[in-house]
């Protein structure tokens, strides 16, 4: 076995060494288009991802995941955040602190492969954006520069006219009132198809920091002399980036056979990915994505059973830049309307943001697929004390076996049964809880099966990087969260930051009690309009008036951006 899996290792890597030495430098620019520029404490920054090639001019299909950064003044690392990219294209969003101090930040992104370049602008293309903390009004005085309506109106005049490119009109249609519905309408005036991003939002009485948008990005190729190669681009989604520690690190990382790591993450679908560990120690495990705010499980396969001790430590992907980041002029008044306002947004978005936003639907690629399961569901059977209990009463495909004082759980894979009958082959299977890898059998067995709500088993031989598997067995318990469960000291569960879910934030019914104080009323991140397409898109307006913007930036099938900018009243 050990030398079919060195084999199996082998020619998996020869691919991955041709293409590494024939590929090609890749160069590439990301902007964030984002709903608005000035935000409050707690709010929601809303990004839309464009990722260009610099060498077509046009998107980018090489990178599967974009990473941004959001920092402050005294460059600290308020936030960072992960997007999927899709044919150079992905949407995500940055949750700011609802303590956080009001001033001047600045919001940039970059994929894997622009740490290749050795004078890379991490800084391009990035924008700067302002929070108002209206709970606080002494940060508010030492921070940023507030006027009235009136002269922020006379300022917006006084300001260049919003730069605008591209062929696409945009207008209102309807009386917009307060609590109503109103249409927004779009067209494609242009010949190629475009890729939008839509948001309308009202105008803060706060002097913008910038006046950026996507029609001032600029996409220089890069310097080929300069380019490492050192990281790979991500096209199937993130590459996670590890290290081995411990007492027996050096032992491990010094077998012949190689030692194997696993990360995973609780989940139905079973987010489980592996990698050699390589001879310093390094690993490197490439997913297909792993969404959301999750636990982490990481472990080297069968430490326990040899009597060994190490961890894997995951590495930050995030290069934490010292941004330049513009101080706005101090105030000595502050006008009482827009810190009332403030102070009602935030506690507008703290009672409702979890209720907002609606779910687009992501990528998602897993290495088994549910409907191959066979399925027992506990709750049809008798109920036993023990998951031991269960596999013997219940569940043939699977059974118990012990040796050499070790108990193992084993999948009967349908290869192995020949006409009914049982052999007495001692292959590994693969034991989950919850999407999650459990090599110490004897801790599943023992496991409190009242906590069990399904078992799910595969019966064909599975390829997991350099292991193979004689069929899978998952324990899906009640809650999904591996309650319970002792993973022993080799395990290490982290926090681990995933890619953003794609959301739009389309409303279209108020809240249940409270006013509506939304400043974002609207926002579609990844809007797709062929030439001459129109679409009419449903807002529902706040509960209160003011001066309103519709922003839409995007960018056409050949790399040439869009920008245009529509001003209505709600009365």
């Amino acid at each position: 076995m050990r030398r079919l899996t060195a084999l199996l290792a082998l020619v998996a890597a020869i691919p991955l060494l041709c293409r590494a030495q024939e590929a090609e430098p890749i160069f590439e620019r990301t902007y964030l288009s984002t709903d608005k520029d000035v935000y409050v404490a707690g709010d929601r920054i809303w990004c839309s991802a464009f990722c260009f090639d610099a060498a077509g001019k046009g998107l980018s299909r090489s990178s599967a995941i974009a990473y941004a950064e959001l920092v402050s003044v005294g460059g600290e690392v308020i936030r960072t955040a992960k997007i999927g990219l899709e044919g150079g294209r992905g949407s995500g969003y940055i949750d700011l602190p609802e303590g956080m101090p009001t001033g001047n930040y600045r919001l940039f992104a970059y994929t894997a492969v622009n740490r290749n370049e050795a004078d890379y602008d991490f800084l391009l293309n990035s924008k700067v954006i302002s929070v108002l903390n209206a709970l606080n009004s002494s940060k508010v005085r030492n921070k940023v520069s507030l006027v009235s309506d009136a002269l922020y109106r006379q300022r917006k005049e006084a300001v260049s006219p919003d730069r605008e490119c591209g062929e696409l009109d945009v207008r209102v249609t309807g009386a917009p009132e307060q609590g109503g519905i109103f249409r927004v309408e779009l067209e494609n005036a242009g010949s190629s198809p475009v890729s939008l991003s839509v948001s309308v939002y009202r105008e803060d009485s706060i002097a913008a920091p910038e006046d950026k948008s996507i029609c001032s990005v600029r996409i220089p190729e890069g310097n080929r002399a300069k380019y490492s190669g050192l990281y790979s681009p991500e096209t199937e989604g993130e590459i996670i980036r590890a290290t081995l520690s411990g007492r027996d690190r050096e032992r491990i990382i010094s077998d012949e056979a190689g030692a194997t790591a696993f990360i995973s993450a609780s989940s139905a679908k079973g987010d489980t990915y592996t990698s050699l560990i390589g001879r310093d120690g390094s690993i490197v495990f490439k997913t297909n994505n792993i969404y959301g705010q999750r636990e982490l499980v990481t472990e080297v396969a069968d430490l326990e059973d040899r009597n060994l001790q190490a961890v894997v430590d995951i590495s930050t992907p995030f290069v934490r830049v010292d941004a330049d980041v513009p101080v706005l002029d101090l105030c000595a008044a502050i006008a009482d309307d827009v810190l009332e306002r403030g102070r009602g947004m935030q506690s507008f978005r703290m009672e409702y943001r979890d209720s907002l936003a609606e779910f687009t639907g992501r990528k998602e690629e897993f290495p088994y697929r549910e409907s191959g399961a066979l399925t027992y569901d506990l709750d049809d059977y008798t109920r036993f004390p023990t998951v031991r209990e269960v596999l013997v009463e219940i569940t043939p495909e699977v059974r118990v076996r012990g040796r050499n004082g070790k108990q193992r759980i084993q999948v009967l894979t349908k290869d192995n049964d020949l006409e009914g009958a049982i052999t007495t082959s001692w292959e590994t299977s693969l034991v989950l809880l919850d999407g999650v890898p459990v090599f110490r059998h004897s801790d599943m067995m023992d496991y409190d099966a009242m906590l069990i709500k399904e078992i799910q088993i595969w019966r064909e031989r599975f390829v997991f990087g350099n292991r193979i598997f004689s069929g899978i067995v998952n324990f899906k318990s009640v809650k999904g969260n591996m309650a319970f469960m002792d993973f022993g000291s080799n395990v290490r569960i982290i926090d681990f930051q995933g890619i953003c879910y794609p959301m739009d934030y389309t409303r279209r019914h108020a809240p249940e009690g409270g006013v509506d104080r939304r400043g974002t009323i609207f926002w579609k991140p990844d809007l797709e309009l062929s030439a001459g397409q129109g679409v009419s898109l449903e807002c529902l307006a706040p509960d209160h008036g003011g001066f309103f913007r519709i922003e839409v930036e995007g960018v056409t099938a050949e790399g040439e951006p869009v920008h245009k900018v529509t001003k209505f009243a709600i009365d």
